[in-house]
C-alpha cells in the first residue's frame, strides 16, 4: 500500500489518497518510525510451562500456556480447566516464565477460579510478577486487610483457573 497525492506518493496536503498495491508488507525487517532506535522488530509468540513447586503437576485435563511479547511487553495466558493436579507443594509462587520480569515492576493480572480452596475470608485474588524473575505469585486480600498467598498444594483435582497477565521484561 502506498499515500498518493495527485499522484505524488508521500503527505504535503489534507486530501490524502490511499490506493493498494499488488504487493504485501513484509515487516520482516522491522518497522522503522523514525531512526534506526525506533525499529519494531521484536515480536515473538510461543509456549511456557509452569512450574508449581515440588512434585506437583497438571497430570490430565485441558490447557494451554501461551505468551505473546512485543518488544519488552509480555501478555501471558495460562488455562487449566478439569485438570487433574497430582503431586505436592508447600510453595506459594509458579515459576517458568518465559522472560524475566523487570526489576523495577510488579505487573498484576486477572485471574478466574472454580473449586480452589481459599482460607474462608478470603475477598479478592489477582496474579502479580516477582520483580526481576520468573515467577510469579497469587495475592489474596482477606477481609481483616492482611494479605495472603495462595499456596500451589491448594489446587485440586477438576478446578478450574485461568489467568492473563501483561508485564515489562527486564
Amino acid at each position: 500500500m502506498s499515500i498518493v497525492l495527485n499522484g505524488t506518493t508521500g503527505i504535503t496536503a489534507p486530501d490524502i489518497d490511499v490506493t493498494a498495491q499488488t504487493t504485501v508488507a513484509d515487516f520482516d525487517a522491522g518497522i522503522t518510525l523514525g531512526g534506526s532506535a525506533d525499529v519494531l522488530d521484536d515480536y515473538e509468540t510461543g509456549t511456557w510451562t509452569p512450574n508449581f513447586g515440588g512434585t506437583r503437576t497438571i497430570a490430565s485435563g485441558t490447557t494451554n500456556f501461551t505468551y505473546t511479547k512485543v518488544g519488552r511487553l509480555v501478555t501471558l495466558n495460562f488455562y487449566a480447566i478439569n485438570a487433574t493436579w497430582t503431586g505436592s507443594t508447600t510453595s506459594n509462587v509458579m515459576t517458568g516464565l518465559p522472560f524475566t520480569a523487570s526489576s523495577n515492576t510488579r505487573d498484576t493480572g486477572a485471574v478466574v477460579t472454580r473449586f480452589v480452596n481459599f482460607t474462608d475470608d478470603m475477598v479478592s485474588f489477582c496474579v502479580t510478577t516477582e520483580a526481576a524473575s520468573t515467577s510469579l505469585f497469587f495475592p489474596q486480600m482477606r477481609d481483616s486487610t492482611t494479605w495472603d498467598t495462595l499456596n500451589m498444594g491448594e489446587i485440586t483435582t477438576a478446578d478450574y483457573l485461568h489467568f492473563t497477565i501483561t508485564y515489562t521484561a527486564a
